[in-house]
């Protein structure tokens, strides 16, 4: 709900061709959109769609899950994204699969067949960041430029025939000039896509028609307190409506069939905080920023503490300066108002140690 705009543009990208980057912070609907996305691509790509087999695809996409990855080398992920494509070639009702195990070598040969027979082919990558941070600090899978350079080159060869599309937190791993000591195959060829907070009036559509399905009648108050609390966050939205029905079937236990929820809107704020996926984004967001971009760090901290929004944005370097870039990709800011979601606020004053809160 509310993605109409970025569904259309990513599906423009992918039918032409383009390597395309979906990034933003996790549970904010990226996966969810590029599904929207593939799924009309290609039904047979879908994780269940009965009667694949009689659907036209107007491509073959291949998803991986690259959190699930136990393999080392490239060739072990290669492997993953053969698995998958002998599994999309069964659903579409396909005896030629391709064969298993086959590493880069297989994938290329695979991939280069799907072209030769006329149809599009589009590589999904979804949590791409695990190619580059495994466990226990190892690094990039070795090998991973072979992949990246097998994709970009099936893409140069048969234009506007290949399509990858990456799912993940943000594009650092793909800015690096090298990867395993060779040109990085993406540099300057990944199209960014940011996918933030839902806008207004979208997120008071999703409030209602969330509050229908259980029989409340989400008023304009009510949704105007979503929003200073979630900013507007799909997930955190939805547990903040959560929070709002459990409220009023405590107080109002005859529940109406439209019960009005303006009435108990401030009591929904408590049980929205004590929810712990509230909790896990905050510890995220605060994570990331912290570890990987300190100077949005030092600016959210200042946001929080200052009294002068603008002051604070005027300390930091502008609003062109790399801490507000950051802010403004995550969708962590209003620029209209240089207002914060809420919830980030109580976090930090709330539950962050004091000494965790000096700038850096």
């Amino acid at each position: 709900m509310g993605r109409d705009a970025e569904v259309m543009e990513l599906r423009t990208r992918v039918t032409r061709g383009d390597a395309v980057g979906v990034f933003g912070l996790r549970k904010c609907g990226k996966t969810s959109l590029v599904r929207a996305v593939t799924d009309w691509l290609d039904p047979a790509s879908g994780i269940k769609t009965p009667g694949a087999e009689n659907m036209a695809s107007q491509a073959c996409v291949i998803w991986l899950d690259a959190q699930g990855l136990d393999g080392a080398d490239v060739d072990d992920v290669a492997d993953e994204l053969l698995a998958a494509l002998r599994r999309r070639m069964r659903a579409a009702g396909r005896a030629d699969v391709p064969p298993a195990q086959q590493g880069i070598a297989g994938l290329k040969s695979a991939s280069q067949a799907i072209v030769d027979e006329g149809m599009r082919l589009c590589f999904v990558i979804d949590e791409y960041d695990f190619l580059f941070e495994r466990e226990g600090s190892l690094g990039p899978v070795p090998g991973i430029s072979r992949l990246l350079g097998l994709v970009r080159a099936l893409s140069q060869q048969h234009q506007g025939a290949v399509s990858l599309v990456l799912i993940g937190r943000d594009p650092e791993h793909l800015s690096v000039p090298h990867l395993d000591g060779v040109p990085n195959p993406l540099l300057a060829g990944l199209t960014p896509m940011w996918l933030g907070p839902i806008r207004p009036p979208h997120d008071t559509e999703m409030l209602r028609k969330l509050g229908r399905r259980v029989g409340l009648a989400v008023g304009p108050e009510t949704a105007t307190l979503a929003r200073a609390w979630t900013g507007g966050h799909p997930l955190l939205h939805r547990q903040f409506g959560s929070a709002l029905r459990e409220e009023v079937r405590l107080h109002a236990p005859g529940v109406l069939l439209k019960e009005p929820t303006d009435p108990h809107r401030e009591r929904a704020v408590e049980r929205f905080l004590g929810r712990q996926a509230v909790l896990d984004v905050d510890r995220e967001i605060i994570a990331l920023l912290s570890k990987r971009y300190s100077a949005a760090y030092a600016l959210l901290l200042d946001l929080i503490e200052s009294h002068d929004p603008a002051a604070a944005v005027k300390r930091s370097g502008g609003s062109q300066s790399s801490g507000m870039r950051v802010l403004r990709n995550f969708g962590l800011l209003d620029e209209a108002t240089l207002a914060l979601p809420k919830h980030l606020s109580w976090y930090v004053r709330t539950l962050l140690p004091t000494q965790a809160r000096v700038a850096v």
